[in-house]
């Protein structure tokens, strides 16, 4: 169902402007590349954090099960340094695995807001060079006086251009 909705998505989108259809859709390969990529990294850091996991289970296995005949010997010390490096090891594994998992989400979300910020300044521009509403506002803007002898409604133009800030406003979050 999911596919089915982004055909739909992006069929309605090329209905309604080629241009900024296929702007919005050079961020999608980004955001592909940039998951396949986490994908891969992320395997190679669980992978790498489950074998410290199982060394450490191991070795607190070996040491439990050993502790008598270790007294014995008195190798205490030489259990307690080997289970410090495998620790160790652990601890490091664990650390990059959480610096990956809590890195993803930001840039995800930085490669999301530079796609989403460069289709509004796309479809802004078109509106301002194309569309008579976006003509008539930029004229409004530049000389007020002059955009009414021509004919534009300037209060209706001044509040439009009051509810773009706010509909960009609710864009930028």
């Amino acid at each position: 169902s999911q596919v089915l909705l982004f055909v739909l998505i992006v069929g309605v989108l090329f209905y309604i402007n080629v241009r900024l259809a296929l702007l919005t859709m050079l961020v999608a390969p980004l955001i592909v590349v940039f998951a396949l990529a986490f994908r891969r990294v992320a395997r190679r850091f669980t992978q790498r954090s489950l074998r410290a996991l199982a060394i450490v289970n191991a070795n607190v296995q070996e040491a439990v099960s050993g502790i008598t005949v270790a007294k014995n010997f008195r190798q205490e010390d030489t259990i307690y340094r080997e289970f410090q490096g495998v620790n160790q090891q652990s601890y490091t594994a664990q650390l990059h695995w959480g610096f990956l998992f809590n890195g993803v989400f930001p840039v995800l979300v930085t490669v999301a807001s530079l796609g989403t910020a460069i289709v509004v300044v796309a479809a802004l521009a078109s509106f301002f060079n194309h569309s008579m509403h976006g003509k008539a506002l930029l004229a409004t803007a530049h000389n007020k006086g002059a955009a009414e002898l021509m004919g534009v409604n300037t209060d209706a133009m001044l509040g439009f251009s009051f509810a773009m800030s706010a509909a960009l406003g609710a864009v930028a979050g």
